[in-house]
């Protein structure tokens, strides 16, 4: 099986009780990782380091979708997570996904998504849209979560050097945002689409993280 790890550590995962069927997540210093399940199956998991040295995993929810970017939103409790093969932006917690809308008609249907987060005031959905015939990332998208409706803008991706983002977040201590470049295997950082790789080091034995 393999594992995506898309949010950052720092994010948590503790039942709060709520008015209703949704049962919301909490921030609490844990970590989340989603485990694709065959071809159309997604478990989403909560991980705890103990003593640095140990993960205990507690199993949240599986969901019948493909799920691929994904983070943690502060404003909902929930995580934000995209549909690989619908599209669909939904939210998830200990009850199950409640879909949020559609971003089929506001993202380019041709390119592949495999990178996004939650900003940390958890208002917004990054994504990243790669060009696979060009080989590089091309477009930033950023949906408005906190509307009736959901709305998306974009902005080409500026940068020096193609770029092949495999996943990003949000320091939530610094507020800035950082991606990993499967090409330079370098950490980047993303100022609005401006990309940047100052001097962080390659990592030589690192091919991507997902």
């Amino acid at each position: 099986m393999r594992y995506y790890l898309y949010l950052l550590i720092g994010l948590s995962i503790s039942f709060v009780p709520f008015s209703g069927k949704a049962q919301l997540l909490d921030c609490d210093g844990s970590f989340y990782v989603s485990r694709a399940i065959g071809s159309d199956q997604t478990m989403i998991l909560r991980g705890e380091l103990v003593d640095r040295s140990s993960v205990i995993w507690d199993t949240i929810t599986t969901v019948n979708r493909r799920l691929g970017p994904m983070g943690f939103s502060i404003l909902f409790n929930q995580i934000i997570a995209l549909d690989e093969e619908t599209l669909d932006l939904i939210k998830i917690d200990r009850s199950g996904e409640t879909l949020m809308g559609s971003l089929r008609n506001q993202i380019d249907t041709n390119l592949v998504y495999s990178s996004g987060t939650v900003t940390p005031v958890g208002v917004r959905f990054e994504l990243v849209g790669h060009d696979p015939q060009r080989g590089d990332d091309v477009i930033y998208y950023s949906t408005r979560l906190d509307r009736d409706t959901l709305r998306t803008g974009q902005n080409a991706i500026l940068s020096p050097e193609n770029v092949q983002m495999t996943d990003m977040g949000f320091s939530p201590v610094f507020g800035l945002n950082y991606a990993f470049d499967r090409e330079s295997r370098k950490v980047l950082q993303i100022t609005g689409s401006l990309v940047s790789r100052y001097n962080y080091p390659s990592q030589p034995t690192i091919r991507q993280i997902d």
